[in-house]
């Protein structure tokens, strides 16, 4: 123990604090001037203080709030020195926690911190980029050693050579023919013992390389006619000739002179700090052709010039890219490929204004400019008339204002087939966004063909997807709307409110139902459901387990039951969960690049699309469509694999598997009426379930005359190919000048490119 300690007195509170001379004496006067610190000798005569000895470790100044503050760590020494226990001032509030004795062990285990890439660049000798603050600023900090500088002077001393810089012409190293003569002087004018006058140097340098090894540059004199001739066959025909010899007063002349020159290209000046020295650049795109001049004593004279490497665009007249674009016609898409055949006619290269020609002239020539798509709604009425002549329907509403808010069509033979018997009373319904001179949605209409194409029903546009709108598209069926008794759609508003009003009922689509409903898998397993059975236990779980209680009130809402059970309603849905087929043409309209087209053409579209699903089937030679032929290849070997029990003697039957103890469906063939199942499928789509097949291969009964009229070739050939022709839509024209509504600007928003290093 030292001769004398201090005791630090606060808040009852006593601490001894012994000095240890060897390092803490520079910590003595600051203990000393502190009046909470009292001296006392020979401290360890007091036994009251002896199990609160403690050693000072270190002493911090703190300034806080204006205030100053000495902050001691002690440590408590105990009779084992081996146990140290640190002990801090006390705060006030909640004493601290003692922390735990910690080994070497211990330390061992924690794990080191990870270097990160910017560390370890740091520690690199080679440069590095860092970033410096907020700003888009990098700086290059590069390491200024002595060891590194030591280096580099001592491969400097080492690489040094024996050069007789006076002797050395500095001119030599240009690779260009440098004359600074007056050309109109000849070369016997000149003195020879004239030193100040520059000397011409041969284009090229050669190097005697036979001597001892040390390396010496010759400087071969050669006549200025000599370089002439040089300078002049070097040129090629897209180099212009230039006179060599000519000598300019100022700048002016000598760009005039070039500009001439470059009859078919542009010459500009670049920007020079020596005013003795002018540089002439094409203005061209990384091309390199330059032209230098050296000021002499009578004016400046041209020293040399570069070959032109760019393609000059020579001028096109706009008739010769209007022929092109009228010789090649309508295309899908105008891309990148369309614009190389374009300029590799016209024997130029493709630049961003030709683009813009191009597009330009393309939308002129078919219309796409904003004249163009203002016109196409002038011609509505006309196509109105020609569908409604043929036997289609059609309607053209307006608004208070005389703005077109409303048109629709029925193609003609889409009425003829919703008469004929190849008819199956199932249609789906959706809208689409549509960006054009008048951005609004598309409505559309579908049903499925026994082939399970898709064949447009009516198309309509409208601003918005409203139950005002949708009225209106329905009334423009008229009575063919009786002829429909299911319509699928998702739940939308606009589109659910209209259709219960409606004859028809409302089946809602799985696909849209499933994202927003509670308990998905459970949903699911239900409108899965293969026969009543089935789809009656499930409800049962859902209706009276607690597990199922959001899901249950989902489903009681808007008479969801009805609409998406084949078991509690009696319209067909034609095997349909989802609004799959509609969607099918919302992808076509966008793979067809017809999102942002004018409704004429999307109609005209739209009924082309529904002729060639209708030819398509007339031209099979199967005796049924390929997609039923298909379906019966699998549903025929399975139906063999059935097993059959008779339960009544009128036409009743079980059908089960072999491998289920319970039969699966009950199937009821009575003559001279309807066949039927218990799972529903026949009543959905016309075509006999595996059931139904299972039933009349066992007992040979003419299972074909089950089947819907719509999955015969034949009805389709007498219907529509013999006596069915497309419509001529050359007869279009424009009858008066009529406007749609939120008529806005073709120009679209430009996305905003990011700097480097911005942080969103």
């Amino acid at each position: 123990m030292d001769e004398y300690a201090y005791i630090l007195k606060d808040n009852a509170m006593i601490y001894l604090i012994t000095d240890v001379k060897t390092y803490f004496d520079c910590a003595i006067p600051i203990i000393e001037s502190h009046p909470l610190f009292q001296r006392i000798e020979n401290p360890g005569s007091d036994k009251s203080l002896d199990n609160v000895i403690n050693a000072i470790k270190e002493i911090k100044k703190v300034t806080k709030n204006g205030r100053t503050k000495y902050i001691g760590v002690f440590t408590r020494i105990s009779d084992d020195e081996d146990h140290i226990q640190n002990v801090t001032k006390k705060k006030r509030g909640r004493p601290p926690k003692i922390k735990a004795a910690v080994n070497e062990k211990s330390l061992n285990s924690k794990k080191t911190k990870k270097v990160d890439n910017e560390k370890r660049m740091m520690e690199l000798e080679n440069p590095y980029l860092r970033s410096v603050g907020n700003q888009r600023v990098f700086s290059i900090s590069i390491p200024n050693s002595k060891q590194i500088n030591q280096q580099i002077m001592s491969f400097f001393e080492s690489n040094q050579k024996a050069f007789d810089y006076h002797n050395v012409n500095c001119e030599q190293m240009s690779p260009f023919t440098i004359n600074f003569l007056d050309n109109s002087k000849s070369n016997e004018d000149q003195s020879e013992g004239d030193e100040e006058e520059p000397i011409p140097i041969e284009h090229e340098n050669h190097l005697d390389n036979e001597g001892d090894g040390d390396e010496e540059i010759l400087v071969e004199m050669e006549d200025q006619n000599d370089n002439d001739d040089v300078e002049i066959n070097n040129k090629d025909d897209n180099t212009p000739n230039l006179d060599f010899k000519a000598c300019f007063e100022n700048s002016a002349d000598i760009h005039a002179y070039l500009s001439f020159a470059n009859s078919i290209h542009r010459i500009k000046l670049a920007n020079m700090t020596d005013e003795n020295y002018l540089l002439f650049e094409c203005a061209c795109k990384n091309c390199s052709y330059q032209v230098e001049c050296r000021k002499g004593d009578n004016g400046y004279y041209i020293n040399h010039q570069s070959k032109h490497n760019c393609s000059h665009v020579k001028k096109i007249a706009t008739n010769e890219i209007k022929k092109l674009i009228v010789r090649k016609g309508r295309q899908t898409e105008v891309n990148i490929d369309y614009y190389n055949s374009i300029c590799k006619s016209l024997k130029v290269p493709l630049t961003d204004n030709m683009k813009k020609r191009i597009r330009n002239n393309y939308n002129t020539t078919f219309g796409l400019d904003r004249d163009g798509r203002l016109e196409s709604w002038c011609k509505l009425e006309s196509f109105i008339e020609i569908i409604i002549s043929r036997g289609g329907l059609g309607k053209i509403n307006k608004n208070k204002d005389n703005l077109i808010d409303f048109v629709g069509f029925v193609p003609d033979y889409a009425a003829t087939f919703m008469h004929s018997e190849l008819f199956f009373p199932v249609v789906q319904i959706d809208t689409r966004f549509q960006n054009g001179i008048s951005a609004g949605h598309l409505y559309t209409i579908i049903t499925l063909t026994g082939d399970r194409t898709i064949l447009p029903i009516a198309a309509a546009w409208a601003p918005t997807e409203s139950s005002f709108y949708t009225d209106m598209l329905f009334n423009m069926l008229e009575r063919d709307i009786l002829l429909i008794k299911t319509c699928h759609s998702d739940e939308g508003r606009g589109l659910i409110s209209s259709i219960d009003k409606s004859p028809m009922s409302n089946h809602l689509c799985v696909w849209h139902m499933s994202k927003k409903c509670p308990n998905k898998e459970m949903f699911i397993q239900l409108v899965n459901a293969t026969n009543s059975h089935e789809y009656e236990q499930i409800k049962y779980e859902i209706c009276f387990n607690s597990k199922y209680k959001e899901l249950k009130s989902y489903l009681d809402a808007g008479n969801r039951w009805n609409k998406i059970s084949r078991f509690e309603s009696s319209t067909p849905r034609d095997s349909n969960l989802a609004t799959s087929s509609v969607e099918s043409l919302n992808a076509y309209i966008k793979r067809k690049k017809l999102k942002n087209k004018e409704p004429l053409e999307v109609f005209i579209n739209i009924y082309n699309f529904g002729y060639d699903s209708l030819l398509g089937i007339c031209l099979q030679t199967n005796f049924l469509t390929n997609s039923v032929s298909d379906w019966l290849s699998y549903a025929l070997y399975a139906a063999n694999k059935l097993e059959v029990i008779q339960i009544s003697n009128f036409g009743r039957f079980y059908v089960k598997k072999d491998t289920d103890s319970e039969p699966t469906c009950t199937v009821e063939c009575i003559p001279r009426k309807r066949p039927s199942c218990t799972c529903m499928f026949y009543e959905d789509c016309g075509m006999p379930c595996i059931h139904l097949l299972a039933v009349a291969c066992r007992y040979q009964m003419n299972w074909v005359d089950w089947i819907h009229c719509r999955y015969f070739c034949s009805k389709y050939k007498n219907k529509f190919y013999e006596n069915y022709e497309p419509a001529d839509f050359h007869r279009i024209v424009s009858k008066g000048m009529v406007i749609p509504v939120n008529v806005r600007s073709l120009k679209q928003r430009q996305n905003r490119f990011t700097y480097p290093g911005e942080v969103k």
